[in-house]
C-alpha cells in the first residue's frame, strides 16, 4: 500500500493491543480492519471494548471489517471461549 500511494493515497496504519481502549486516530479512519483477532477479544473479554475503539477511530461513513475463524454450526460461544 504505501508503495503505491498514486492508488491507495496515504496510508496510516495503525497498531492496536488490546485491552488498550483508543486507536489514536479518533474520527479519522476511513477503514480499520482486523484479520484473525476477534475470536482472542471474545475469549479475553474486551470485545466489546475493541468494537467501541474502532467505531470512535472511524470517520462517518467509515467501515470496520473483520474477517476471522468460523466455529462449527451450533458452537456457543461459551463453547468457543473452552476451545484451544
Amino acid at each position: 500500500m504505501h508503495e503505491h500511494p498514486k492508488l491507495f493515497g496515504k496510508v496510516q496504519v495503525a497498531h492496536f493491543d488490546p485491552p488498550a481502549k483508543d486507536l489514536g486516530v479518533d474520527g479519522q479512519a476511513d477503514r480499520v480492519l482486523t484479520f484473525r483477532n476477534f475470536h482472542n477479544w471474545i475469549k479475553g473479554g474486551y470485545d466489546k471494548q475493541v468494537v467501541a475503539a474502532a467505531y470512535k477511530a472511524l470517520e462517518p461513513g467509515g467501515v470496520f471489517g473483520v474477517v476471522e475463524h468460523r466455529a462449527k454450526p451450533g458452537t456457543s460461544v461459551e463453547q468457543m471461549k473452552k476451545s484451544g
